[in-house]
């Protein structure tokens, strides 16, 4: 890790003891260790904002395929929507040659009905 490379600097900085005092070498590891914490945050941190980028990408590509299968959607209803009006003036058109015919019937057995007496 970051934390084990920075380390191994001090610790190559450290034996060179005739450049560096005793009281430095200290502050030296106590930066060293602190950049190196603050290395792993950073790193968790661009790992959580991958993550997050990764999450949001997956989201909107489903909010597409959600939009493109309602249009989808809404194109059937519209065709059905224009299928139940054709069923409805067919129905509507033999409901009137029920009728007609029931009037044709009803004019005949009254013709047989006046012709029988």
């Amino acid at each position: 890790t970051k934390l084990e490379k920075y380390l191994k600097f001090y610790h190559m900085i450290v034996k060179n003891e005739s450049i560096r005092e005793p009281n430095h070498s200290e502050e030296f590891k106590m930066l060293a260790e602190k950049v190196a914490k603050q290395q792993e945050k950073l790193e968790e941190i661009e790992e959580t904002l991958n993550e997050q980028t990764l999450h949001r990408k997956k989201r909107e590509k489903h909010a597409v395929s959600l939009e493109c299968k309602i249009k989808n959607l809404e194109k059937i209803f519209i065709v059905e929507m224009a299928n139940n009006e054709k069923l409805e003036n067919e129905i509507n058109f033999q409901n009137k040659k029920i009728e007609k015919l029931e009037e044709y019937i009803k004019g005949e057995k009254e013709k047989s009905k006046q012709v029988q007496k």
